[in-house]
């Protein structure tokens, strides 16, 4: 286990750099970890999504409120693992690269609620010059030039939707549950095309 020390960065990549791949970069944002993802092609790297920076702390932030990030070593491949604290309720975060033939990245989040939550999940705002699309079966893609990224719940109780007119896509959880102490997940892959 690496800690991540605040201001500092740790990154995670999928596919080949040299001709289409992924990075998931984290990044210091305001009081607390956030993460930006870019698309690596013949050596350079162009920005897709940026996590979006709450202004102020919220009990019911934008993305997991990650104080503590550390890189780890899970069934050999690199993960970054996350835990945070807003309001009254702790989060936590593990991204990491996919097995086998996929080249992507799978993010898992969780909230331990100590009362309903307002609101949960990730938002990204996607950079000037990419082009975002909706599809019923494919979920949420951007394009690049020719390239093409796909953002896709990884289960049943995760959504994903996107707003043209502020750039923000969002990732939630389909329901924030009926009670007050409880954990509420969202998980979602974002894959090469």
């Amino acid at each position: 286990m690496t800690l991540i020390e605040p201001n500092t960065s740790a990154e995670l990549t999928a596919g080949d750099p040299n001709t289409l791949g992924l990075a998931l970069r984290l990044v210091w944002q305001e009081d607390r970890f956030g993460h930006v993802i870019e698309l690596l092609r013949g050596g350079e790297r162009t920005p897709l999504l940026q996590t979006v920076a709450d202004p102020q702390q919220l009990p019911w932030p934008a993305n997991p409120p990650l104080q503590q990030a550390s890189l780890e070593t899970i069934d050999g491949r690199l993960a970054i693992l996350g835990v945070g604290l807003a309001g009254t309720s702790h989060w936590s975060i593990s991204m990491e690269t996919l097995a086998g033939d996929s080249e992507g990245l799978r993010i898992d989040c969780a909230c331990r609620c100590t009362s309903l939550p307002e609101s949960l999940g990730s938002s990204y705002r996607w950079a000037d010059g990419v082009d975002c699309q909706t599809d019923a079966f494919a979920g949420i893609l951007f394009r690049v030039d020719e390239a093409c990224v796909q953002i896709a719940p990884d289960d049943q109780q995760t959504v994903a939707s996107c707003s043209g007119d502020d750039r923000i896509c969002e990732i939630r959880p389909e329901s924030l549950g009926e009670g007050n102490a409880q954990t509420v997940r969202w998980c979602y892959q974002i894959l090469l095309m």
